[in-house]
């Protein structure tokens, strides 16, 4: 993250465990959000669009921590188990792209 965005946002975290920027993050500090959206509101897009891409980039890179349900495991391997047999690859990228366009 740009230096301008960690000083515009705070993301530096505070020294004391559970609070970002000595905050307690389970409260909702309903100024500091309006200030926030204020702040991401005057900044120009293209930044806006490079602190999107930072903050996806850290989800992605972490992706062990994101949960699969019980439910999606099951699908997951219904789908694995389905191909060997059925042999198809579903639709190509292309196709789904045109279709969604």
């Amino acid at each position: 993250m740009d230096k301008n965005l960690s000083d515009t946002f705070g993301s530096k975290r505070d020294s004391r465990k559970g609070s970002l920027n000595g905050s307690n993050l389970t409260e909702v500090d309903t100024s500091r959000d309006e200030v926030m959206d204020k702040n991401l509101t005057d900044l120009p897009i293209d930044e806006r669009i490079k602190l999107v891409e930072d903050l996806w980039d850290s989800i992605a890179s972490d992706q062990h921590a994101l949960p699969v349900t019980p439910e999606q495991k099951e699908e997951l391997d219904r789908r694995l188990d389905a191909y060997p047999i059925d042999k198809d690859p579903g639709p190509l990228a292309f196709e789904v792209i045109a279709e969604i366009l």
